[in-house]
């Protein structure tokens, strides 16, 4: 058993093996979150493989969120249940002055999670939606023109969008000469991950939102750059929980989909 915070470049490649073996025998998409700071891992080795591994990250004093995998071969075994009770046992000697919920996630691609988090009796908490939307060249965004409560075509005044020198992927919108909201965008070749948008709270239900997402997805579209003989569509995606119903209607009217769904369950 290894229990530790900080991962050897051989502790970090195995654990990179047992997640691919396990994304390519249950189609999951989950990740181990090796690049957050706030992380802590347990691991179940046997004669010096590893077979399960149990990560922990810290999203907040209260919560925990929890993602465990176990090779194929040797899973009904037993080792997930040691690796659970080693855990409750490590948060007991940290002292926490509150009581810490465990959070677990899945995409619902492996049946064997499911059956798992049914015997813990682990309670839904939220569902969050991973969201895409494929944009063309010089194709500006297919929605309705947004409009504020008096009618005004809102998309005819004109937003700007404008980055900030300081903070990478941030950007501020601008509607005449005011700040009326925020976003990050980060952008991998054809690939962008949308994030952090926020309107300022009174503006909110005035079309604002609406018209600053046609602004970005234009914006993205007019770049040449961003596309190449090989990739002639730019996948702009994003994550938004089920409990924000605002934020994912918006999205869906700005012609995003459902690519996937994410459950959280508290034990």
């Amino acid at each position: 058993m290894i229990n530790r915070n900080d991962l050897t470049a051989s502790q970090l490649s195995s654990l990179m093996q047992l997640q691919i073996t396990c994304h390519e025998h249950d189609g999951i998409t989950l990740c181990f979150p090796i690049e957050e700071t706030a992380s802590h891992y347990l691991f179940h080795m046997e004669d010096e493989k590893l077979v399960s591994a149990f990560s922990l990250y810290f999203s907040d004093e209260e919560t925990c969120e929890c993602i465990a995998m176990t090779l194929p071969d040797f899973r009904q075994q037993g080792y997930f249940s040691v690796l659970l009770e080693e855990v409750c046992e490590w948060l007991e000697e940290q002292e926490a002055e509150a009581d810490i919920d465990l959070c677990f996630l899945t995409d619902h691609h492996c049946t064997a999670t499911d059956i798992v988090l049914e015997h813990l009796e682990a309670e839904l908490w939220f569902d969050e939606y991973m969201m895409e939307i494929l944009l063309s060249p010089a194709q500006s965004a297919s929605a309705k023109p947004a409009t504020d409560n008096s009618g005004t075509n809102i998309a005819s005044h004109k937003l700007s969008i404008l980055p900030d020198p300081e903070t990478a992927d941030h950007y501020t919108i601008v509607h005449n000469h005011a700040h009326i909201g925020t976003f990050y965008l980060h952008i991998s070749k054809s690939r962008g991950y949308f994030y952090g948008f926020e309107i300022q709270e009174s503006l909110r239900g005035q079309g604002y939102g609406t018209a600053a997402m046609k602004t970005v997805m234009s914006w993205i579209s007019s770049q040449p750059e961003l596309f190449t003989d090989q990739e002639r569509d730019f996948a702009l995606s994003l994550q938004v929980s089920s409990e924000n119903v605002a934020a994912f209607h918006l999205y869906k009217k700005t012609g995003f989909h459902v690519t996937e769904t994410l459950s959280y369950y508290l034990y």
